[in-house]
């Protein structure tokens, strides 16, 4: 099974640079450095997949995502964060 996961990030990536798409994100032969920005990014990821999956409120920093991710949570149907398929 693959390890490849698409995400509007991983997109970006390879239009803007192919090769530094395979390095990274296929063959992970060069560990991209965790920049504050990236670390920043990890931490709204996470507080929007818990806010919207399992209902956690959003902590204090993030709270000005709030409105977005609340149009999210309520799109009918089933919601699935970071789910593996295949």
């Amino acid at each position: 099974m693959s390890d490849l996961k698409w995400s509007y990030s991983s997109l970006g990536l390879f239009q803007q640079c192919p090769r530094k798409y395979y390095h990274l994100r296929v063959a992970k032969d060069i560990k991209e450095p965790e920049t504050e920005a990236i670390l920043y990014g990890k931490r709204v990821h996470e507080a929007a997949e818990f806010y919207i999956g399992k209902g956690t409120p959003l902590p204090p920093p993030f709270e000005q995502f709030k409105e977005v991710l609340d149009m999210l949570k309520n799109i009918q149907g089933r919601s699935y964060a970071n789910t593996r398929w295949g």
